[in-house]
């Protein structure tokens, strides 16, 4: 058998804990000494515990800030130390009055740099424009500023939020106030800002950024002034919360910046875009979040409309990211198209000089019309050498490559068009030793192609949404949208694209039977379409079920109505495209009705790389033909009986049977339950051996019985998870 193919790890970025910034960093406040819902009584620097500590503090009138389980993102990244770090709280400034005191920091000469970076995320959660609500900042006094941060509308006449900074120069004499314009400042979202002050050939200057794009620079007539004996204060009444503030006594580039990284991202990730932020920002980790630029025009928006809830990294992931928006393009009824794109800067390190995998979700509603101003189709991926498209005419997926078998354009139809205002995923995965693209749609490999280099000397940027030229193609959606946006430094396995719930609730496969042999109510993708059987007719259906509805544990109806089994008379049904069930960690259960059985027979079993004597692991009779027995391999042992249920538990009536496999320290521990109740355990030598390549999930074969309510669970599950049958009325325990 062969060795582990995959690490069962490798789930999502690995978050390390809280630590330490850059070495010039003067403090660093994260909010997450307390528990949500408690007052901020200690605020620790994360720089140095020792220093610089901070303490919350009441206003007249106002009680105190409090922590809370609202943040700015659960994964940022720390360039400076190229680690992501843990984050699960922030501080709430509004009792829910608006009024909830402030953070001191109390005075230190280190507290008084010349040049600086500070930066921060804040969410404002008031109503209407604010007036003057305090941010972060220094006083020299009473009424005068050494610097500070506010959120500001910037005039009374043609109102906008902004960031206003005020100053005093070096003698302490002058005062220098800036606004700098954002318009969604105040949209209710997480924002990340920060200030640069320092001096360029003799003049001093302060610069804003928000959302790390600069929003604007003012000059100043010297160096900042300090008074001693003041703290540096954070919020103060702010209508909002406040996260991560760091101060550094350097210049800080965007690049530098922390800012959020998502668990769909790994080291190997060169693009994540997920449009929960505004503008769109690259989420990959180690990459500037300025190498991603918007020049979209038109009617362009974020909705709520999404693929899916939830987004996993790959099936197996233990958990997934919340995904809330999506980019929706053109979304006006008036509009026929727009200009745009977003640009992907990736001309340092090109993706495709190597093997890559570029992906998304999409929907289209229209194409809009034939218009001969108009390209002739809606580019979802455009580079220099390779591109991915949706035609106009047909609304076929086409795509081109260097070299391609037969000329220089793939075309290629996934069946009816695309433009049926659903959403899909699409991935384009190279393999450069190969010299072969592969085009999959959602989750099935459509065409491959041979192909030549996709290396270019070309100076164009990657585009998404959009062609490669500033001012050329029309993107032609007139009602669509993009969400989930990946490109990865390797080739991905279909188990590892991007996916969406219903994996977001644990379940990875549930072949129900109700419709035809191939129907699935979780997965149809993979298990809705490759399979092969083993004789002219396949199995078949049955109406003898363990029972007319299906409950959950909690005795709630899964499904009011079951009519049918799998009836697999001395036949099988192979499932492909199964990388879905490639994983060391998972419960199966099932409802099995025995009949005629004979030694060592079949009844389901999942094999490597398609063969049928390679297993991964599998159940079948015994050599009495009367006992079910579960088969496994691992990294140590191939094709091993490792458990057996009950001798002869197979006696012609429906029996609920559930097998766990969970991974503890470097083997795999196996529980067996029949009807709910555990019935054999083992330890294996290993971990399972995951399939390699294209793995097969075999159904029946080798004798005759039925199988109903095929589920495949991700992690430990028990009894208290298990589906029950009711026959009519009350629940009943099937013995």
């Amino acid at each position: 058998m062969n060795s582990m193919k995959r690490n069962v790890a490798c789930a999502a970025l690995a978050v390390a804990v809280c630590g330490a910034g850059r070495a010039d960093t003067i403090g660093w406040w994260r909010f997450e000494d307390g528990a949500a819902g408690t007052s901020a009584a200690s605020l620790t620097n994360r720089m140095d515990a020792s220093r610089l500590p901070g303490s919350a503090v009441g206003i007249t009138g106002s009680g105190l800030p409090q922590f809370a389980d609202a943040f700015a993102d659960a994964v940022l990244w720390n360039p400076a130390e190229s680690r992501a770090e843990a984050n699960d709280r922030a501080l709430r400034f509004s009792d829910g009055n608006g009024n909830a005191g402030r953070v001191e920091i109390a005075s230190d000469a280190a507290l008084s740099p010349q040049t600086f970076t500070l930066e921060f995320f804040f969410k404002y959660e008031g109503t209407g424009l604010p007036d003057w609500m305090p941010l972060v900042g220094r006083m020299n006094g009473e009424k005068t500023e050494a610097f500070y941060m506010r959120l500001h509308k910037t005039s009374e006449t043609s109102p906008q939020p902004s960031i206003s900074v005020r100053f005093h120069s070096a003698d302490g004499t002058s005062s220098i106030s800036s606004d700098f314009a954002q318009a969604t400042l105040t949209d209710g979202a997480w924002h990340h800002v920060a200030l640069r002050v320092c001096e360029v050939d003799g003049t001093w200057q302060a610069q804003c950024f928000a959302d790390y794009v600069s929003v604007g620079t003012c000059k100043l007539t010297g160096p900042i002034y300090y008074a001693d004996g003041y703290p540096l204060l954070i919020g103060g009444n702010f209508p909002g919360l406040i996260d991560e503030v760091r101060l550094s006594n350097e210049i800080l580039e965007p690049s530098e910046f922390l800012r959020p990284v998502s668990p769909n991202a790994d080291e190997d990730t060169a693009l994540y875009l997920d449009f929960s932020t505004p503008p769109p920002l690259n989420k990959a980790p180690g990459a500037s979040p300025a190498s991603v630029s918007a020049l979209m025009k038109g009617d362009t928006t974020t909705s709520a409309d999404v693929p899916g809830a939830t987004v996993r990294a790959n099936v197996w992931a233990a958990t997934g990211a919340a995904n809330t928006a999506a980019l929706h393009l053109a979304t006006n009824a008036e509009s026929a198209h727009f200009t745009g794109r977003i640009a992907f800067d990736d001309r340092a390190n090109r993706v495709s000089d190597d093997d890559f995998t570029a992906e998304m979700f999409f929907k289209i509603d229209d194409l809009g019309d034939a218009s001969a101003e108009k390209d002739d189709c809606a580019y979802l991926f455009c580079a220099p050498t390779w591109k991915l498209r949706v035609m106009r005419d047909n609304g076929w997926i086409t795509g081109y490559f260097p070299g391609v078998e037969s000329g220089t354009t793939a075309s290629f139809s996934f069946g009816p068009s695309v433009v049926d205002g659903t959403w899909h995923h699409v991935a384009l995965v190279y393999t450069k030793t190969a010299g072969k693209i592969g085009i999959y749609f959602d989750g099935f490999l459509k065409r491959e192609f041979a192909v030549g280099s996709l290396a270019t000397t070309a100076t164009h940027l990657t585009s998404i949404a959009g062609n490669m030229w500033d001012t050329g193609d029309m993107y032609q959606i007139s009602r669509g949208a993009i969400d989930e946006v990946r490109i990865t430094r390797r080739a991905l396995k279909p188990a590892e694209f991007l996916t969406v719930a219903p994996y977001a609730s644990g379940k990875l496969i549930h072949l129900t039977y109700e419709e035809n042999v191939l129907d699935s109510c979780v997965n149809a993708q993979v298990f809705g379409g490759g399979w092969t059987n083993n004789a002219a007719n396949p199995p078949t259906l049955s109406g003898r079920v363990p029972g007319k509805a299906l409950l959950d544990a909690a005795g709630q109806v899964v499904r009011a109505a079951n009519a049918h089994s799998l009836h697999y008379d001395n036949r099988y049904i192979a499932y492909e495209s199964a990388s879905v069930l490639d994983r060391a960690d998972f419960t199966l259960e099932f409802f099995y009705r025995a009949s005629a059985t004979k030694a060592t027979a079949g009844v389901m079993r999942l094999v490597d790389n398609k063969d049928v004597n390679d297993f991964v692991w599998g159940l079948r009779t015994d050599a009495t033909g009367k006992t079910l027995e579960l088969v496994a391999s691992t990294e140590a042992e191939t094709n091993t009986v490792v458990a057996t249920y009950p001798a002869g538990s197979l006696d012609g009536r429906w029996h609920h049977y559930a097998v766990n496999f969970k991974t503890v320290e470097a083997n795999t521990a196996v529980t067996l339950y029949r009807d709910y109740s555990p019935v054999d355990t083992a330890t294996l030598n290993g971990v399972l051996a995951v399939a390699s390549g294209v793995s097969r999930f075999y159904v029946g074969g080798g004798s005759a019985g039925r199988l109903d309510e095929i589920v495949m669970w991700d992690g430990a599950k028990g009894p208290d998870d298990f589906l029950r049958a009711r026959k009519r009325g009350g629940l009943v325990i099937l013995r």
